[in-house]
């Protein structure tokens, strides 16, 4: 069962499917609310959210939104291809790009299909974009909404290959209406293999081990966070590569409402997110935006040449989000 409410802004698509409520909205294809039940069966926001819809027009921690042509940081803001370079805008400390600047699918707007039955909604979002270096492309995210999931498929093809890397950039906190910050959650990450990051941020193509960021027991971010402090990036920010195929590629669990998030991919890295980085928009629900509020889990390619990485004209990538409660 879904609904269309539109304003001057956005379209938001409610939809009400099989235990989960999800609101989309052709803004940058985003995922705009969540809502799922917690051990009595009472239905909250496990979605960080602003509290208007303008506050997203200028939306520069990407809450919520799909990501792409490229996510995470570009160095320098080029890539080189072939021989070709390609330069994008440096929106990162004049020094590099993140999440691709100015060509950021996160700020377009999205056409938009919708397929309903008692089973599952599905929702294609289509865009038409022309790149850098006469780059042209289409991309069409898919999210089809059942059985307490939502299972979104990333389909790009181009007029020429091309690096691209597309994701999710949902902000979970599963205490239901953000009634305590992520601290008490419980985080699972299957693999201890992180790459090792320059001193802008940006990932390397070297992996590597560190107890601080092996999660493949299942740990809680209170005391993690709290040694982070003096960190640089105050919380986790970290590419995870996947040298085995295993599912799910990460959980977490808060003890008090009891839900459970899992997370499969059919893509081999993700950054791991700790809401380090707010601005001065406030959040629904607290009326101010502190840290440490949302646990971001953006799965995605590694970075460019890592692993002979392979570039085609057409890329499908798949990420699944399914929650539960105990």
């Amino acid at each position: 069962m879904y609904e269309i409410r539109k304003s001057k802004i956005m379209d938001i698509i409610h939809i009400e499917q099989n235990g989960i409520i999800v609101d989309l909205s052709n803004y940058g294809a985003m995922i705009y609310q969540i809502q799922t039940p917690d051990q009595f069966d009472k239905y909250e926001d496990i979605l960080l959210a602003y509290p208007k819809e303008t506050d997203y027009i200028k939306n520069n921690i990407y809450l919520n939104a799909s990501v792409g042509p490229i996510c995470g940081r570009i160095p320098e803001g080029q890539l080189i291809i072939d021989d070709n370079t390609y330069q994008f805008d440096k929106n990162e400390n004049q020094r590099q790009t993140l999440h691709s600047g100015s060509d950021a699918l996160s700020f377009k707007y999205f056409d938009y299909e919708i397929q309903d039955n008692n089973q599952q909604t599905i929702v294609e979002f289509l865009h038409y974009s022309q790149l850098i270096n006469d780059v042209s492309y289409e991309t069409k995210i898919t999210y089809t909404i059942k059985n307490s999931s939502i299972i979104i498929d990333f389909d790009i093809s181009s007029n020429q290959k091309f690096f691209f890397n597309l994701t999710n950039h949902a902000y979970f906190n599963l205490s239901g209406n953000l009634k305590s910050s992520i601290e008490n959650h419980i985080v699972q990450i299957n693999t201890d293999l992180v790459h090792i990051l320059d001193e802008f941020q940006c990932s390397t193509l070297q992996v590597h081990k560190d107890p601080l960021y092996d999660f493949t027991q299942a740990k809680s971010l209170h005391t993690l966070l709290k040694s982070l402090k003096g960190h640089p990036y105050k919380g986790y920010d970290d590419l995870y590569y996947f040298d085995k195929d295993i599912e799910p590629k990460a959980w977490a669990y808060d003890p008090i409402s009891k839900r459970k998030l899992q997370v499969f991919s059919t893509y081999n890295h993700m950054v791991f997110y700790t809401h380090n980085n707010i601005n001065s928009i406030p959040l629904k629900h607290l009326n101010k935006h502190p840290m440490h509020y949302g646990l971001c889990f953006e799965c995605q390619r590694g970075p460019l040449n890592f692993k002979n990485t392979l570039l085609k004209n057409t890329y499908k990538d798949q990420i699944i989000f399914k929650f539960s409660h105990q």
